[in-house]
């Protein structure tokens, strides 16, 4: 069985591996694995271990819920009712099930069953701004539409530890 990885010491990474964390401008990440979690599913933490099916059963459960709580604070802040939205964009790195977490979230906000809906699947992290452009579109191009945008970008499925290839190695996150 793999063993269960410890928590990541930021001051032993390389000094070019802090840099490029430092200048995404990302001010917090957010971890979902929590020790019962991987205890549980002792096939995430390890290389050549069949772990897709638990990494897409987890992402199966969470994006819709994730874009719940992101699309519930856009339409707090933009202060209309969700009755107001004609149209869904959904845009993530990952999930291939049908229906797709546009369908989730539609219900999970109580939208009607009878919004437009893109579902934009695989789009690696250029998806938020192709799903922005094609919400650009829709608004300028249908009177009255009131477009919701919701993007999620996530690295369950290259989450490994310590990958090594011909004698490089390799951390992903």
């Amino acid at each position: 069985m793999p063993s269960i990885p410890s928590v990541v010491n930021f001051d032993a990474m390389p000094l070019a591996q802090r840099a490029q964390g430092d200048n995404s401008m990302i001010k917090k990440r957010y971890l979902h694995h929590t020790e019962e979690f991987l205890k549980e599913n002792p096939n995430m933490c390890g290389y050549n271990t069949p772990s897709l099916n638990t990494r897409q059963d987890l992402l199966f459960n969470e994006i819709p819920n994730l874009g719940k709580e992101a699309a519930t604070k856009a339409i707090k802040q933009w202060g209309f009712e969700t009755s107001k939205i004609t149209h869904l964009i959904f845009c993530t790195t990952s999930n291939l099930h049908v229906p797709g977490p546009d369908y989730h979230l539609t219900n999970l906000l109580g939208l009607s069953p009878s919004i437009n809906r893109l579902m934009m699947y695989q789009q690696g992290f250029s998806g938020g701004g192709t799903a922005l452009r094609l919400a650009k579109d829709v608004a300028e191009n249908n009177k009255d539409s009131r477009v919701l945008v919701v993007g999620l970008k996530n690295t369950i499925l290259n989450l490994l530890n310590n990958i090594t290839i011909g004698g490089a190695t390799l951390n992903s996150l």
